[in-house]
């Protein structure tokens, strides 16, 4: 791709679109993987090098190499500072990566932590990867790498600013961080001038932007970005700063092909009202809201028509959900309607979750999980129809009855004493379905439980955990004999100080039995 090789006068397509193309085609040949990364053969790999010859150098620490003129391909393994100033006379480099070789717990130790001048001199550079590095600035005539078109700046979490004049790289296609700083370096508005920048971006230091147009003019709307965070990172609590962050906030216009979407650490009291309606993010597909503290209400999601998976992380100044949350503006009656993951975790005064009966929200809605809500009181949706997974967990105050669902696949509920359970015939159905049942709040609780549904022989239930448990008798021994369904597989206790007595003559039975735990 860097030497051209792709361009065809046939095709619209970018280089990177044809790449990827290309690449894709490469990884599904490929016979081991390993998360993002690939093997190929020792001899594909020689063949590889043999045919790049001297435009292609590696380097290695320790190790003595004579670098070519005419090298094109560069990348080092271990502590680059010192290399770094020994290429200036090589101008024609289109790749630099530095890796690190990580010989040791502290990843730092061998990071790069300030890029040489004449590595300004790269014109013709086309991709720098500086992932991991301990870099802290860049040098003042960055920008003169005119040709750049990917700067890999993920984990550098060192870096205080970027370099000035960004805009002038206007052949960028992917930059993963912008640092925003109050003094120096670029200004978020230099983004507006990056028209072809695509994939993931994050933007730190939200709070240092200076001026409430800076959004806005960044122009992200005309931008192609599958992922976009935006991360507040220092804690001011000052009427001033709040305001200030919200009016930023409000001016942010975002592209319409956007899947993830992420805020974190905004010390704004409300959220803008662009969420709103069906028409704003059609192709959001994940939403992470977290640590937004000072937020009193929710923004309305329930219209984001794409939308499957939802994180709501320590709203502190959540006490009610309310019908606001739905975005109930005549557009839609099912909310939610493609939600299938809903998360809700950490929300400290939460008491209240005002539950829209008389609709059909969560249609799709697959997997709840609420966390560490210790204030809730109530309610859950009553009626959930294809839910497989209900956790909830540190939500003492909850009194609410389980969901319905013909679905269900596992129920993990733990510190929570005041659920009900109703409509055992209902739950019956739900538990023979189930392929596991996982630590309920006491124990005694659970042996009425499992009275009404586990006398069954043909329940499917294959892992069960009690935890927190706590007989009413200090000497009685369990299980008894019949109650639980032969094909366990799995079975541990944990917390369960008041069984003395294991009854062996009920576990014998359990013929499936292979994890036994206490």
């Amino acid at each position: 791709m860097a030497e051209g090789l792709l361009h065809s006068p046939h095709t619209s397509k970018s280089f990177e679109e044809v790449g990827n193309e290309i690449f894709n085609d490469l990884e599904s040949r490929l016979s081991k993987k390993n998360g993002n990364c690939f093997m190929m053969h020792d001899l594909l790999n020689d063949l590889a090098k043999s045919v790049m010859g001297k435009f292609s150098v590696q380097l290695e620490i320790d190790r003595a190499q004579e670098i070519s003129t005419e090298a094109r391909y560069f990348s080092c393994i271990g502590k680059a500072n010192e290399i770094l100033r020994k290429f200036s006379n090589a101008t024609n480099y289109v790749v630099l990566s530095y890796c690190m070789k990580i010989p040791s717990p502290n990843l730092f130790e061998t990071s790069i932590e300030k890029l040489p001048k004449s590595m300004c001199l790269l014109v013709n550079l086309q991709t720098l990867k500086l992932r991991g590095c301990h870099l802290t600035g860049f040098p003042s005539h960055f920008y003169k790498l005119i040709n750049l078109r990917h700067l890999d700046l993920d984990s550098c979490y060192d870096i205080k600013k970027m370099p000035k004049n960004m805009g002038k790289l206007n052949r960028l296609q992917t930059v993963n961080h912008f640092f925003s700083a109050k003094k120096g370096g670029s200004g978020l508005k230099e983004l507006g001038a990056l028209n072809h920048l695509m994939g993931s971006l994050t933007i730190s230091n939200m709070e240092t932007i200076n001026e409430p147009t800076s959004l806005r003019e960044a122009n992200l709307k005309e931008k192609h970005l599958d992922k976009l965070i935006l991360n507040y990172r220092q804690y001011d609590y000052s009427l001033e700063v709040v305001e200030y962050q919200e009016h930023v906030l409000e001016g942010f216009e975002p592209n319409n092909t956007l899947k993830e979407f992420v805020i974190e650490g905004y010390r704004g009291t409300k959220f803008p009202n662009w969420p709103g309606g069906s028409h704003f993010l059609p192709n959001l597909v994940s939403l992470s809201l977290s640590n937004c503290t000072n937020c009193v209400n929710l923004p309305p999601l329930g219209q984001l028509s794409s939308l499957e998976k939802l994180e709501i992380y320590r709203f502190d100044g959540i006490k009610v959900i309310s019908e606001e949350f739905y975005g109930k503006n005549g557009s839609s009656n099912n909310p939610f309607r493609c939600l299938s993951h809903l998360t809700f975790h950490d929300m400290m005064d939460w008491k209240e979750w005002k539950i829209c009966e008389e609709d059909k929200s969560f249609p799709c809605l697959q997997e709840l999980c609420i966390w560490g809500c210790p204030r809730l009181t109530k309610s859950l949706p009553p009626h959930l129809p294809c839910l497989k997974k209900l956790c909830i967990l540190g939500c003492d105050n909850l009194e609410t009855t389980l969901p319905k669902s013909s679905c269900m696949e596992g129920i993990w509920l733990k510190g929570c004493r005041k659920i009900v359970v109703k409509d055992v015939a209902t739950w019956r159905e739900v538990i023979r379905r189930a392929g596991m049942l996982c630590t309920l709040p006491r124990l005694a609780c659970f042996i009425h439980f499992a009275s009404w549904c586990l006398h069954v022989s043909d329940y499917k239930l294959k892992e069960i955990s009690f935890s927190d448990g706590e007989f009413e008798d200090g000497d009685q021994s369990f299980p008894e004999e019949g109650l639980l369904p032969s094909n366990v597989e799995s079975l541990s206790f944990s917390g369960c100080g008041n069984s003395r007595r294991l009854n062996y003559r009920a576990l014998l039975r359990l013929n499936s039995l292979t994890s036994l735990s206490f």
